[in-house]
């Protein structure tokens, strides 16, 4: 994040993209039909088309950049300070539960918007996963890393591009969570919702910092359950998060894990 796209990568993430529409189409119980699977297609297509035209015209390799949710300037990139190794998954602890638990319960998100902006720094945002996180069976360990590597612990950081064009709309803040996520796109119907279906919202995740915690959570979580139920009973922490953490990021994801598993907790 924050460094130059090159052409080979944006080929590279839209072939990811269409081999998870593929894999969708021809999933047991799909509800991505043919005309739908068709349209997404295009849509990735035409976004690559777009990107390539750009960067031809402007003779250089446009950047993805973060921008700032209040001024709509770019942000600093949200690159891990740390070099050196300090925690690996295999030291990490998980609960895998059924796959589509909601742990957002109406109470938490109540408590959550009513946080506010009041969870201000990494010390604030630390307390709350460490107060949290064994909720949605995760490590606090990785939470804590993930968010320093999606926002370096900016919560207004938003995404200008995603790897899923078909959710629409950037990712926003601490934990990068998407607005198709929260509404439900291909890859998460019905959308974000308490374990009562009350649905969070873009404008929630805008408007605290807490509400941002909690639903990069429940991502995450749901990602974790989905990889555990593939990969059985027998599967390592380990095994679990790095499957987890690919898809929750999607693409460069051996680089992604290397940041968590070598950021500090500063």
């Amino acid at each position: 994040m924050g460094k130059p796209i090159q052409v080979d990568s944006w080929s590279h993430q839209a072939l990811h993209e269409i081999q998870q529409l593929q894999a969708e189409l021809h999933k047991k119980d799909s509800k991505l039909d043919k005309h739908e699977y068709e349209k997404l297609l295009q849509q990735i297509l035409a976004s690559l088309h777009k990107k390539l035209s750009q960067g031809t015209h402007s003779g250089h390799t446009p950047q993805e950049q973060k921008r700032d949710l209040a001024t709509q300037a770019p942000s600093a990139p949200s690159t891990p300070h740390n070099v050196s190794g300090t925690y690996r998954l295999s030291e990490s602890k998980v609960r895998v539960d059924r796959v589509g638990t909601n742990y957002i319960s109406d109470a938490m998100l109540r408590d959550a918007k009513g946080k506010g902006g009041q969870l201000k720094t990494k010390a604030d945002f630390d307390a709350f996963i460490n107060a949290n996180a064994a909720k949605f069976g995760l490590d606090p360990e990785i939470v804590k890393r993930e968010y320093r590597v999606e926002s370096n612990g900016d919560p207004r950081t938003m995404g200008d591009t995603n790897r899923n064009w078909s959710q629409g709309g950037p990712s926003i803040g601490l934990l990068q969570v998407t607005s198709g996520i929260l509404a439900g796109g291909v890859w998460a119907k019905p959308g974000m919702t308490t374990s009562s279906g009350t649905k969070l919202s873009s404008d929630d995740l805008k408007n605290s910092t807490a509400v941002q915690l909690l639903a990069g959570m429940q991502h995450l979580a749901d990602y974790k359950n989905q990889a555990g139920a593939h990969l059985g009973a027998g599967a390592s922490s380990s095994a679990v998060y790095t499957q987890a953490l690919g898809n929750y990021v999607g693409h460069d994801q051996s680089a992604y894990i290397h940041n968590i598993e070598n950021t500090k907790l500063s």
